[in-house]
């Protein structure tokens, strides 16, 4: 009884441990921290952080290749935003939580997810954490920084993305119809 009262609150100890990170972690509404992306497996647009892609929406979704559900329908989904999304500014990280070294993950991703769009970040480890539990989870930042959205929050992920891409567009236009004027 002693020993699995132990175990358990070691394995509560290091969970909390690990998901730790400076002022806890984001929900919507909160302004993502500065930070670093870590353990980048694949990167085919050369950002090194979120704050990289600051001025257009960004698709963090958190996998495992051992959780179903991200297997079969979330990781799947976020492929299929970025793919239709990306020429309007849409960026995808994918940020694997579980186990594996670089080179499964990686073979894992490309004979799961042949359509994995090369406009994907690929990363270990997450530079920073969405409030809940479990996977997969997954969060929209805004062309602000801010983060609109979380599969905590009620409403469509979908629709989250074509409210941020409408802004971006909006202000896209409001740039080129004031460009003449300051010339």
């Amino acid at each position: 009884m002693r020993n699995a009262l132990f175990a358990g609150l070691f394995a509560s100890v290091v969970t909390t441990v690990v998901l730790a990170v400076p002022g806890g972690e984001l929900k919507k509404g909160d302004k993502v921290p500065p930070s670093k992306f870590n353990d980048v497996i694949w990167n085919w647009d050369g950002a090194e952080s979120v704050q990289d892609y600051l001025g257009e929406p960004v698709l963090v979704d958190y996998w495992g290749r051992h959780c179903g559900p991200c297997v079969g329908e979330a990781v799947p989904h976020a492929i299929k935003l970025q793919t239709k999304f990306a020429d309007q500014g849409l960026h995808t990280v994918l940020v694997h939580c579980q186990d594996g070294t670089r080179d499964e993950v990686v073979a894992f991703t490309l004979q799961t997810f042949p359509g994995c769009t090369p406009t994907a970040v690929l990363s270990q480890n997450s530079p920073f954490h969405i409030a809940g539990d479990g996977l997969p989870k997954q969060a929209v930042i805004g062309v602000d920084g801010t983060v609109v959205w979380t599969s905590n929050d009620s409403g469509s992920l979908d629709k989250a993305i074509e409210a941020e891409l409408e802004k971006l567009h909006h202000i896209r236009d409001l740039d080129k119809a004031l460009a003449p004027a300051a010339k």
